[in-house]
């Protein structure tokens, strides 16, 4: 991560007044960076920002921008997970995150290990995403979306799977070079249940084999991330 990466969700043009606050401003702090230094902002929508920081106040920072970089949206890679506990989920949105996962689908599924999250939890999940963002360097800050149910969520208009253990599964990276959109579902630890599978089904999701040993769902989300992220680069080489 480049030490003097900061974020601001505002959109940027040359000239702009950046002001950085709370935990970015904290950031700075920690940085000892100094008035009249340059630094980066990455709003997460496709953008950074050269910056020089004009002043350091007691609680705020003021940056103007000298220069900004433009990066085309990545391909649109979905984790769609169910609910976990949330020490769980954030392994999976900062990992996921810096495999290149664009959007991260969370529904409550009839076997979850939890049935709610806290407001405080998902704010979390989203400090997660935005440290992960300016960690890896990316510039599009991954969409966090919540689903009380499978049958709640939206259709994807791409190619949809779901992690299979059983032996007539195909791997998934098997289906990877298709260059369009994709949705990876994993089920809780327990397993999909009967309903769910049903509708898996007549939805049209492919049942898909991400490994030849079981993983938990955790693991198997990190590892369908990799497997997504290493298709994409792929592709783009290929090109």
């Amino acid at each position: 991560m480049p030490y003097n990466r900061f974020y601001s969700p505002k959109t940027f043009k040359k000239s702009q007044e950046i002001i950085l606050k709370e935990d970015e401003f904290k950031h700075l702090k920690v940085m000892r960076l100094e008035e009249g230094e340059d630094c980066e902002v990455v709003n997460g929508k496709h953008q950074l920002a050269i910056a020089d920081i004009k002043s350091i106040q007691k609680s705020q920072a003021v940056l103007i921008v000298k220069k900004v970089i433009k990066k085309n949206p990545p391909p649109l890679n979905v984790v769609c997970i169910a609910f976990l506990k949330a020490k769980k989920l954030e392994l999976v949105l900062e990992k996921a995150t810096e495999l290149s996962i664009t959007e991260f689908w969370i529904y409550k599924a009839e076997k979850s290990e939890v049935n709610e999250l806290k407001k405080n939890q998902i704010e979390r999940f989203e400090k997660i995403l935005i440290s992960a963002l300016k960690q890896c360097g990316r510039y599009d800050l991954p969409q966090l979306k919540f689903y009380d149910s499978i049958q709640k969520m939206p259709n994807f208009n791409g190619l949809k799977f779901y992690g299979d253990i059983s032996e007539k599964a195909s791997p998934f990276y098997n289906h990877l070079a298709n260059e369009e959109p994709k949705l990876i579902l994993i089920g809780p630890e327990s397993g999909s249940s009967k309903k769910e599978l049903t509708f898996f089904k007549e939805s049209n999701f492919v049942g898909v084999k991400l490994s030849e040993f079981v993983l938990r769902a955790e693991t198997a989300a990190i590892a369908a991330a990799s497997l997504m992220s290493h298709a994409s680069l792929k592709s783009s080489f290929d090109k």
